[in-house]
């Protein structure tokens, strides 16, 4: 029965680990599938050496494996502060490695004690099923265990994951001497995490995105889908999602500017849908131009954020506001409403979450409810020139050039990327866009000709839900 518990045990933690490590490493290294991927990598690597380690193993090792994985928090710490400086060295890859050895060693440890529960446990018919089928209820109840705590900005390694380890441990049979110190240098562990983990967090942004100074960090929390954090920058507060910079209050303003205030102001909409919502800054931005705005915004806690430390960037009362929690394709699949400007201000195509959005099957859907005049803004995530290797932005152009008949498309060298204003009949024209930013004293810019921008589009393959290459490129 011991060894029942034990496999439980065992299939809860290997979750919690894997779980809580995957939302961490993809905020540090910002993208999830390749992280998911080492992730799966290390764990069946794990498994083999483990279950090679079994035929040799003793009382001793039991013991050092056992203070092995009571200290992620620690190892986490110190993934943190290098993960930081590799990037800041631009060697980000050698991230990758560690992580195989040492997501490979803990799955290790782990898996030796399945082999050795059933070689314990009586021998019948029913005996490798039960041993199987308790570490999966274990691994079940991890995941939904650090699935809540994570999504309720809980933390499961420390306290939840150190009490698995512990248990295990005392099933296994260590001494009682062993068991005390087996607590006490978890105890530790955690002690230290609430000592280093802001410091960590601010060292590792310093160094990953070339700050001068260590930054202040301000808000950090995790939500069911992604980790928020706002930093203080010098006399600049800034926004990440999941390690992503989203938004700053002057080095992303002109950013803002080109996405949503310059199509406003040529446009004077009358409705306008904004998908994402970051500062809120794209909607104060059109504050003196459309009359009514809806923003859909999937996680409620960036708009807390937002709200809490970016309420400058906001629209005062006077404008007709409105936020809708949703999904963007949910909304559009089920709005009947129609929109004479709609804004795709979501993050960078790292992820698949973020990049099908950035394709020719979200723009269709986008464009099902545009008035007869009405406009998609959207960023390429690149600044581009004609006859240049853009792996991000080519295909992004080519989808909005697949599902739109007319086109502008300017580079902004002052926000080191490229926008395009996307419509079947564009209500201004290019020679429009041209005088506004010379009446805005804005004149860092290239604006394609339209025959330059269809060559552009035409030597890429569109982005679409069949050929995602621009968030590939990124990884």
């Amino acid at each position: 029965m011991k060894g029942i518990r034990i496999l439980f045990l065992v299939g809860a933690n290997l979750s919690i680990i894997h779980l809580c490590l995957l939302r961490e490493l993809s905020s540090l290294q910002y993208c999830t599938e390749l992280v998911l991927v080492f992730l799966l990598t290390a764990f069946f690597l794990g498994q083999t050496v483990g279950f090679r380690l079994y035929r040799n193993w003793t009382r001793p090792r039991a013991f050092a494996g056992y203070l092995w994985l009571t200290v992620p928090l620690p190892v986490l710490v110190l993934l943190r502060v290098g993960v930081g400086h590799l990037k800041g060295a631009g060697l980000s890859n050698l991230f990758y490695p560690v992580i195989l050895v040492y997501l490979g060693s803990i799955t290790a440890l782990y898996a030796v004690l399945l082999p050795e529960v059933v070689d314990a446990e009586p021998r019948d018919e029913g005996s490798f099923a039960r041993a199987y089928s308790s570490e999966l209820l274990g691994s079940l109840f991890g995941l939904g265990v650090a699935g809540l705590m994570i999504g309720y900005n809980g933390n499961p390694l420390l306290f939840v994951y150190p009490v698995g380890v512990l248990l295990i441990a005392y099933f296994h049979g260590v001494s009682r001497k062993q068991l005390a110190v087996l607590l006490v240098v978890a105890s530790l562990s955690g002690i230290s995490f609430s000592l280093l983990n802001k410091t960590s967090m601010e060292t590792y942004y310093q160094y990953a995105h070339g700050l001068e100074n260590r930054p202040q960090l301000l808000f950090a929390r995790n939500s069911a889908y992604q980790r928020v954090d706002v930093l203080q920058v010098g006399g600049d507060k800034r926004l990440f999602l999941n390690g992503v910079e989203f938004f700053s209050e002057g080095q992303l303003d002109d950013f803002n500017y080109y996405l949503s205030e310059l199509p406003a102001r040529l446009i004077r909409p009358r409705s306008v849908l904004i998908i994402g919502s970051g500062s809120m800054s794209a909607v104060g931005r059109m504050e003196s131009f459309a009359r009514r705005v809806t923003t859909v915004e999937l996680d409620p806690l960036v708009v807390q954020a937002s709200f809490q430390f970016f309420s400058d960037e906001h629209p005062s009362s006077r404008q007709e506001h409105r936020i809708v929690y949703d999904d963007a394709r949910h909304f559009l699949r089920h709005t009947k409403e129609e929109f004479d400007l709609i804004v795709l201000d979501i993050p960078t195509a790292f992820t698949l979450q973020t990049g099908t959005l950035f394709t020719s099957d979200f723009f269709q859907l986008a464009k099902s409810h545009l008035t007869a005049q009405g406009v998609l803004s959207i960023y390429l995530t690149q600044a581009i020139r004609p006859n240049g290797r853009y792996e991000v932005a080519g295909p992004i152009l080519s989808a909005a050039d697949e599902t739109f008949q007319e086109l502008i498309a300017l580079t902004a060298f002052d926000t080191g990327n490229s926008f395009v204003y996307a419509s079947d009949s564009l209500p201004f024209q290019r020679s429009d866009v041209d005088r506004l930013l010379g009446r805005a004293g804005r004149f860092n810019q290239y604006l394609f000709e339209e025959d330059a921008v269809r060559r552009e589009a035409d030597r890429w393959e569109p982005a679409s839900l069949t050929n995602l290459s621009h968030v590939w490129a990124h990884q």
